[in-house]
């Protein structure tokens, strides 16, 4: 896995902050849920770095896989605004991009000097941050391209590649965007084909038709019938369980579930990364 690092703030190294009346706090902003596995391995990476004596971190989760409508978003940004207000931070993590935007959209409403780092960004780009100051990052990012060439190399008689997509979500549209730039690589080798926010339901009787000789890569979560995004884990245990096909997959927090391998991301080493800037931003 490769981290490209977008510095838009200067450091000096000082001695490391200690908690009490000149402790830092820290907001750590994660997307998603607490019990989300990749979630809960950014964490514990941020944790293991910043831990019980660099910063005081307070963990908040936007939850957005569950909740996302308009009015949902605008109490969570009046709540963090009683928050700052209450007690100020002296810096926030974001992670993934969906906690990412929010606070670029809203930070102005509730920590307009505040430095924000970034972790868990899929295919960064410059203009992403354009206008806005005090702001560094950790790109993650996802290796597509090389976790086809390797499910290929291991399975060579394999004629068809099936991609498990989504595009309900920024976070999901990014991976499609990618996939559908690197696919084409494959072309001449393997017929391609998109399904798109598969349902638990559905997957039973959508994998059964999938023929022995395809390799499945699976960039997504598959949804509950409500919508909700179902956990990698009980995802990628239906995925293998009715397919005859291997399933690859880019998530470490899918390993064990029944995929395969793949050139996959590590959160923990995430959180490490960018809890190893955000220490270089406070000191």
């Amino acid at each position: 896995m490769a981290f490209c690092c977008a510095l838009c703030v200067l450091f000096c190294l000082k001695p490391s902050y200690t908690r009490g009346e000149d402790a830092k706090r820290v907001l750590l902003l994660c997307s998603y849920h607490q019990g989300n596995p990749r979630t809960d391995q950014i964490v514990q990476g941020v944790f293991s770095v910043l831990g019980e004596k660099e910063a005081e971190i307070h963990v908040e989760y936007l939850d957005i896989a569950r909740h996302n409508d308009k009015e949902y978003l605008a109490n969570f940004g009046a709540l963090l605004k009683s928050m700052f207000d209450y007690l100020p931070f002296h810096l926030i993590i974001s992670v993934d991009d969906e906690a990412l935007d929010f606070i670029l959209e809203h930070q102005k409403d509730f920590s307009p000097n505040v430095p924000i780092v970034f972790c868990g960004v899929n295919d960064f780009q410059n203009e992403r941050i354009a206008g806005h100051r005090n702001i560094t990052g950790v790109n993650e990012t996802m290796d597509i391209e090389e976790t086809i060439r390797i499910a290929l190399q291991l399975h060579p008689k394999a004629k068809n590649l099936i991609a498990i997509l989504a595009d309900y979500q920024p976070h999901w549209r990014r991976l499609l965007e990618i996939f559908r730039r690197v696919a084409p690589h494959f072309s001449n080798r393997v017929k391609i084909r998109e399904i798109m926010n598969l349902k638990m339901s559905e997957a039973p009787t959508v994998l059964r038709a999938v023929s022995p000789d395809s390799v499945i890569l699976s960039l997504v979560g598959l949804l509950e019938n409500d919508g909700r995004e179902a956990s990698f884990e009980m995802s990628f245990r239906v995925l293998s369980e009715n397919s005859a096909a291997p399933v690859y997959g880019i998530w470490e927090a899918a390993l064990g579930s029944g995929m395969v391998g793949g050139r996959v991301a590590s959160g923990f080493r995430q959180g490490e990364v960018v809890a190893q800037l955000a220490l270089r931003v406070l000191q």
